[in-house]
């Protein structure tokens, strides 16, 4: 006689009994796992977008030094400034006012693209939104002046916390999906570690984008009032004449912006260096779930990993590819030839491109199981060149 599957509902009972005997659920835990389950669709889709703007994010984190080292200069130029009302000091006006142009050429070519960024994703951190605690938003102090920015973000206790309700939100798929996994307590674990990992990393995606918007609204605002001067600027360094008759107040002008030349330098160290803290912390997570991918699949194929209660799975791979793009010159397929022992430079990118193979094929169905094999040990291979170069050099 055929066995008879249990109900959806069964099947939910059966595993809201395993988390109670499992752990000691908080107020609301069973709240948010029962989210995770129902907004699978909604999370996917709003992860995949966040991700991909962290990877557009990363790819501009030249422009933004730029950027906060043109705002450096000018502050710079500002504390030369040691008599203003002397004749003397207009040669160092003019300095400044220089000074002020290259920020605003560099905004100008940051500006766009971030709002872009932004406005195209706009929908999903709305979605984050909601996901987000009063605590998580809190004020930073930005230097030693005294001032401060609200920043809005996921607070990393938050992140752990939803983190481990996907992590449940998974063990609830793959029981769903054949309820004898109800029994294999050694499978719901992986499920679980193998969830949890995986929503770290949207996660912390999340937390970058809240953050560096952040960031990029207080600079905006400092930034409007030099750009408020940029004209009578340009009058004086291109020796318009109605500009130079005007000298006098454009120079109060420019005078009066040291505040926010100040503020705008402050927003913009603080913001490239918890951009640099928030990648590297994104790179470790990416380093877990590669080996919690690896010994998932080793243990039960990379279908299992695919169907199992893994509602996100597209957005791991567009987010794990945004923190080590391919290098100009690669090709997707590119596999890692035998090239004795190259350069650091070299090994580097031979490993992002065994990466992005790596991650094309666990997610290709239709890769047969000799290509994930290969593309796994040329992943491990270029790995170790990169540790043993790095090693190397260090001595």
């Amino acid at each position: 006689m055929p066995r008879t599957r249990p109900s959806s509902m069964m099947a939910f009972f059966l595993v809201a009994g395993f988390l109670a005997v499992g752990s000691v659920a908080e107020a609301g835990f069973f709240t948010t796992v029962g989210r995770m389950i129902k907004e699978r669709q909604q999370m996917s889709q709003s992860s995949r977008n966040v991700a991909g703007a962290v990877k557009a994010l990363y790819r501009e984190r030249k422009s933004v030094a730029a950027f906060a080292q043109s705002a450096a200069t000018l502050v710079a130029a500002y504390r030369g400034l040691t008599n203003k009302a002397s004749a003397a000091a207009v040669p160092k006006l003019l300095e400044i006012a220089r000074a002020i142009t290259t920020l605003a050429n560099e905004y100008v070519n940051l500006s766009p693209k971030v709002s872009k960024l932004y406005k195209d994703i706009k929908p999903d951190l709305d979605y984050f939104a909601t996901l987000r605690e009063d605590e998580d938003d809190r004020e930073v102090p930005l230097g030693t002046t005294g001032r401060k920015i609200l920043l809005k973000s996921l607070s990393d206790k938050r992140i752990n916390k939803l983190a481990g309700a996907h992590g449940w939100s998974r063990v609830w798929g793959a029981i769903k999906d054949d309820p004898m996994n109800l029994f294999r307590w050694g499978r719901l674990k992986d499920e679980y570690q193998y969830g949890k990992v995986e929503g770290q990393y949207v996660l912390k995606c999340a937390q970058i984008a809240f953050e560096t918007e952040s960031y990029y609204q207080a600079a905006t605002a400092s930034m409007n009032e030099l750009l408020g001067i940029r004209n009578e600027i340009n009058g004086i360094l291109n020796g318009n004449l109605d500009a130079l008759l005007g000298i006098g107040n454009t120079i109060n002008r420019i005078q009066g912006a040291v505040g926010a030349a100040e503020s705008l330098s402050e927003i913009l160290n603080a913001g490239v260096n918890n951009l640099g803290t928030r990648f590297e912390q994104l790179n470790q997570i990416q380093e877990a779930y590669v080996k919690q991918h690896q010994t998932y699949v080793a243990k039960y194929g990379q279908m299992a990993s695919q169907t199992a209660g893994n509602p996100t799975r597209t957005t791991t791979t567009t987010g794990t590819t945004s923190t080590v793009p391919r290098p100009s010159g690669t090709a997707p397929g590119q596999s890692i030839p035998g090239l004795g022992t190259p350069d650091l430079a070299t090994a580097m990118a031979m490993y992002q491109t065994a990466y992005q193979e790596y991650i094309r094929i666990t997610q290709d169905p239709d890769a047969s199981p000799a290509a994930r094999t290969k593309a796994i040990a040329n992943l491990q291979k270029a790995r170790n060149l990169v540790e043993t170069l790095k090693a190397r050099s260090a001595r």
